[in-house]
């Protein structure tokens, strides 16, 4: 096996105007978005609040651990040795650390508190953010705080995915940041 350090990434998705979400659901669907995020995050580990947990159409996602993370208790029948629920991102970072960290990345992925907890107060630890641009005209209720990213990291790469309306921006921290 080969011994190297794995990282912690984002991986989002927003409208053209910044829009993550409506009702607790992911307000288009984009098949090439979809694969995008499974090519990223399949056999790796996701860190989500519960909200996202429960929005998904079908849990838990294979071929990933999970992190959920609420500062409310919950129980789920999805529960299962592949999913893992703390009250705070320091617990889950943790666990992650101690258990999956020499062979599986972290990947953040949403909602809305999670995502602007990390830009705002953890952004240091982000190797890299995925951005996903969904060139749709969407009502949403969930934003993503690009003013946070813009403030920290820069555009490495940006790229379209073929015969879609999605652009992917590839994100690095600024290198005035030296941690």
């Amino acid at each position: 096996m080969i011994n190297r350090t794995n990282k912690i990434n984002m991986i989002v998705s927003f409208s053209k105007y910044g829009i993550i979400g409506f009702q607790n659901n992911i307000p288009w669907y984009v098949p090439e978005d979809l694969k995008f995020f499974k090519q990223k995050t399949e056999f790796h580990c996701v860190l989500m609040g519960r909200k996202t947990w429960e929005s998904l159409p079908s849990k838990p996602l294979s071929n990933r651990i999970h992190y959920v993370v609420s500062s409310q208790t919950f129980s789920d029948s999805q529960l299962n040795k592949n999913v893992y629920c703390f009250t705070n991102i320091d617990e889950a970072i943790y666990h992650w650390k101690q258990n999956f960290s020499s062979e599986k990345d972290l990947w953040v992925c949403g909602g809305q508190s999670i995502y602007d907890l990390f830009l705002e107060k953890r952004f240091y630890i982000l190797n890299k953010v995925y951005t996903s641009i969904i060139h749709e005209d969407v009502y949403g209720d969930k934003y993503f705080n690009i003013i946070s990213l813009v403030k920290n990291f820069k555009i490495d790469q940006s790229y379209w995915i073929k015969d879609s309306k999605v652009e992917v921006l590839e994100w690095v921290k600024k290198e005035s940041f030296n941690y």
